[in-house]
C-alpha cells in the first residue's frame, strides 16, 4: 500500500487523500511510538491540510495523533 500511495503521490503531487493515506501507512507500519516515522506521518497529514484545509480525514487523523501524544492544544484547533 506504501509504494502505491508515494506513486500516486509521483503522478499528482499535490493529492491530499494520497498523502493522508500514506501517513497512516506510515504510522500503523512502523508503529505509534516510533517518533520518526510519527513526525513523517504528521507532515504528510499536515501537507495534505495544506492542500485542502477542508480534508476532514486528514483533520482527525492529525487531531487524534496529537490527542495520543497528549499535545490537546495543537489537537484542538483541529477538531
Amino acid at each position: 500500500a506504501k509504494i502505491a500511495y508515494q506513486r500516486a503521490i509521483g503522478l499528482k503531487a499535490k493529492n491530499p487523500a494520497a498523502l493522508n493515506n500514506l501517513a497512516v501507512v506510515k504510522i500503523n507500519s512502523e508503529g505509534e511510538e516510533d517518533w520518526i516515522a510519527v513526525a513523517e506521518g504528521a507532515n504528510y497529514l499536515e501537507q495534505a491540510l495544506q492542500i485542502d484545509d477542508f480534508f476532514v480525514t486528514a483533520k482527525m487523523n492529525l487531531a487524534t495523533l496529537m490527542n495520543y501524544y497528549r499535545m490537546f492544544p495543537k489537537a484542538k484547533t483541529l477538531w
